[in-house]
């Protein structure tokens, strides 16, 4: 049913029956996807291929089942239950994912979230990305809160903000700096450049460069060469 100036008509021939389109849901693009059914449908040229869907925005694309986008466009929820809720060419792919807004963002892994920001990536299950850009939090339930360039990979790891940094281990973080990498279980690195923590549980470095942290539960600072045993 098309819904447009307080009247309704039937939709056009090819499109499915139990869809409710309010205005026209023009075609700008050569090749249109609609095989969707019992879906609520707004906008310019948004497609929508599943049923029990709500899509607005213009050229954006609903694959999953229960799957919506509220706004923005070229984006598309092809995740179960997932979303989008505006900006630019963002992908809710995980089932139960979800992207704010932002543009080239992407949530790929179960009930993973990116809030905002540029060129991010949540793959782990259950992953974050807050902000920034070119962040990837690709660990179950790790967090990437902004920054550019960094990386949680370990199962509940965490990077705060700063550029080109990993925290590799479980229960691993950084909150800032360059360059930084946690190794270690437990450990984390709260700034400065080139630093890592290695080998052992819990080791921690406060800031400085260049430093190597590998005792159990240690603290290692600025001006140390290496903190290795």
């Amino acid at each position: 049913m098309i819904v447009s100036s307080g009247a309704w008509s039937r939709p056009p021939c090819g499109a499915p029956s139990r869809t409710l389109i309010v205005g026209y849901n023009e075609d700008t693009a050569t090749a249109e996807v609609r095989s969707g059914s019992h879906n609520i449908v707004t906008g310019t040229d948004n497609d929508y291929q599943n049923h029990s869907g709500i899509i607005a925005g213009r050229s954006n694309t609903t694959s999953g089942q229960y799957a919506t986008i509220t706004g923005g466009v070229g984006n598309t929820a092809s995740g179960s239950t997932s979303s989008v809720s505006g900006g630019d060419s963002n992908t809710a792919s995980g089932s139960s994912s979800s992207v704010s807004g932002g543009t080239l963002n992407s949530a790929s892994g179960l009930r993973s979230s990116v809030s905002g920001g540029v060129g991010n990536v949540a793959e782990g299950s259950f992953s974050s990305v807050t902000g920034g850009r070119v962040n990837r939090a690709a660990g179950t339930d790790s967090s990437v809160s902004g920054g550019t360039l960094n990386t949680a990979s370990g199962s509940a790891a965490a990077v705060t903000a700063g550029s080109n940094n990993t925290a590799g281990a479980v229960f691993s973080s950084i909150s800032g700096g360059q360059d930084n990498e946690t190794l270690a279980s437990y450990s984390s690195i709260l700034g400065g450049q080139s630093n890592r923590t290695a080998n052992n549980l819990g080791p921690s470095i406060g800031g400085g460069d260049d430093i190597l942290c590998g005792r159990v539960w240690s603290m290692c600072g600025e001006g140390a060469v290496s903190a290795q045993d």
